[in-house]
């Protein structure tokens, strides 16, 4: 594959933040060291893949996380983002078409990056396999979603969806329709995942803890000893995570009153296309655990599995 140009996303650091608190006022109980470090690991793993880049010839325009609009009138051969999954997942947003995204975590033991292959020490290695050939391409699913009133497709959605209200202390009221099936729930709030993001709030939102698992091995005359207990419970809770190429959405509803209106069937689940309406009048989304908007009442959503899958380099 030939390289000419990329775009470099960089993330948002906290220590750039927390510099300006502290030129304001002081920040009581601050990890100043931690982040700083933090912050020093990071812009070393930036200057390392300025300098592959450099050494590959490749010319590249480094933006800031949130600000890539301006550099969409100039097509890149790649994407790369360095931060952790937050900036790989801003990226994504921007992408429609089938250019390849390269994630580099910048700060392995303080980061969040499973969705970044590439470390600043492997990115040499990762961008050369791309160039020969020989790099490994994973097609991501994303979701799509529709607002029905306004034939608007919102971006498409690397991880998950949250249907909630504004102020997250109210009860998420909406009809739901999973693959033919129909329900409508009083809960709060209702998440909706793609594969790639079955391992992440979907996930700790579903998560069983071995002490319930050992209750109800208990109730069923089963004694487990610590091990076996571990074990299970990480099989029981593993059933909940798919492959990020699975062509299906994953939904759960969080705490679902136990007398809702209709029956219960659509508590958690999977299906290939997913009809939301809101009975609520402060209804919210939640897009990425990112951008926020507003859901209102009687506004239909239609969720699916989106056609625009993201290139991404493993």
């Amino acid at each position: 594959m030939e390289i000419k140009t990329a775009i470099v996303m960089l993330k948002k650091h906290g220590y750039d933040r927390f510099r300006k608190l502290m030129k304001e006022r002081k920040v009581p109980g601050s990890d100043a060291a931690g982040l700083s470090d933090s912050y020093k690991v990071h812009m070393e793993s930036v200057k390392e893949v300025k300098h592959v880049l450099d050494e590959f010839g490749i010319q590249y325009t480094c933006v800031r996380k949130g600000c890539f609009e301006g550099c969409k009138k100039n097509k890149p051969d790649v994407i790369i983002t360095i931060g952790g999954d937050g900036t790989f997942i801003s990226a994504s947003h921007h992408i429609m078409d089938n250019t390849p995204i390269i994630g580099v975590n910048s700060d392995t033991k303080r980061s969040v990056g499973k969705l970044c292959h590439a470390t600043a020490e492997t990115f040499k290695e990762k961008l050369s396999a791309l160039i020969s050939g020989k790099g490994r391409i994973m097609e991501f699913t994303r979701m799509d979603v529709t607002i029905c009133s306004t034939k608007k497709k919102l971006c498409p959605i690397m991880n998950e969806l949250l249907v909630t209200t504004k102020d997250n202390i109210k009860a998420a009221r909406y009809d739901i329709e999973a693959d033919g099936r129909k329900a409508t729930h009083i809960d709060s709030g209702l998440l909706v995942s793609t594969g790639a993001g079955s391992t992440g709030w979907i996930y700790n939102a579903s998560r069983l803890l071995k002490e319930d698992v050992g209750r109800i091995a208990k109730e069923l005359g089963h004694g487990l000893d610590k091990d076996r207990l571990v074990e299970l419970t990480q099989k029981m809770n593993d059933m909940h995570i798919c492959a990020p190429t699975e062509r299906r959405l994953m939904f759960r509803s969080q705490a679902l009153m136990d007398n809702s209106i209709s029956e219960v069937s659509l508590a958690s689940g999977s299906a290939g296309k997913i009809k939301i309406t809101s009975r609520m009048l402060d209804g919210m989304l939640v897009i990425d655990a990112n951008r926020k908007i507003t859901f209102a009442y009687g506004e239909t959503l239609i969720l699916e599995v989106s056609k625009r899958s993201l290139n991404v380099v493993v």
